[in-house]
Parts: C-alpha cells; structure tokens; sequence
C-alpha cells in the first residue's frame, strides 16, 4: 500500500502529513563568528505537492522557514537557481572531497548562506519523486478548496 492509499483507508487525507522530511546538519556561512553548524529540516507535504519546505533552526531568534519550489530545487541540484530573496547553487568538482549544495536566503532578521551535502538532499529529493512522480503534482490538489480560496481573497 502506498502512502495515498494508507492515508485514503486511515481518513487522514484531510490533515497536512510531511513526507517525507530530511532531517540534517547545514553549515551557515559569513557569519560573523565564522562557520557555524545548524540543524536544517527539508520537508515535503502531499497537499503542497509542488513546495519544499525549508526551516533552519539557530540562526535567529525563531527557526526560519522558507518554501521553495520543488522544481527549483532539483534544478539547482545541477545549475545555480532562483533570483531575489533565494538563490541555490551546487560546488564544482572537488578533488576527494563531498559536493556541496549552497543556499542563500533572505530573512526579515538578515541573509543567512549555508551549506548542505549535496548528495544527502540529491537522494532526499528523488524520495519525493518516487512518492509523487514529477509532473503528477496536479492530482494530489483539490482544485475546489483553491479555487475557493482564490475567491475569497479576490
């Protein structure tokens, strides 16, 4: 049984589940006390099947969160991606040493760059693949409740 199947026969359709959520080490970057090292949590929800969400805890006074797309994401597994308050690129080759995925995002309290392994969200990303298949994101929305709440916002 998979995981829409499971949530379909337990009736929790209805509530937000992350799936599947890697949790990590990231290393911030131009920080005043030199390069420091964080928990990081990339998660992905079947109702939000085109988003990842990123939330990076010791920085600022509350964990910062970011959502990104999907696409942009594995995108910027192989070229640098994104424009404005986010931008993702990947390291060159290194000689012996482990690729790297750079990040840059801004927050409200400053801008903060890390680093992440490279292949760690690689492989976490083709999980979220696997579950929902690239391009089959628009069957798991509810057109109804989002044309609703484009309505009331309108």
């Amino acid at each position: 049984m998979n995981e829409r199947e499971r949530q379909a026969a337990d009736g929790t359709t209805g509530a937000p589940v992350w799936h599947p959520v890697l949790g990590t080490r990231v290393r911030r970057l131009f920080a005043a006390s030199g390069a420091t090292w964080h928990p990081c949590r990339f998660a992905y929800r079947l109702d939000e099947p085109f988003a990842v969400r990123v939330e990076l805890t010791g920085v600022f006074p509350e964990p910062a969160v970011w959502e990104v797309s999907r696409d942009l994401l594995t995108g910027a597994t192989q070229r640098p991606m994104g424009m404005g308050g986010y931008r993702i690129w990947p390291s060159g080759r290194h000689r012996g040493g482990p690729r790297l995925l750079y990040f840059s995002f801004e927050h409200p309290d400053g801008r903060v760059t890390f680093e992440a392994d490279h292949t760690t969200v690689t492989r976490w990303l083709d999980g979220t693949e696997a579950l929902v298949p690239r391009g089959t994101e628009h069957t798991l929305l509810d057109w109804v409740v989002l044309e609703r709440r484009l309505l009331r916002h309108g």
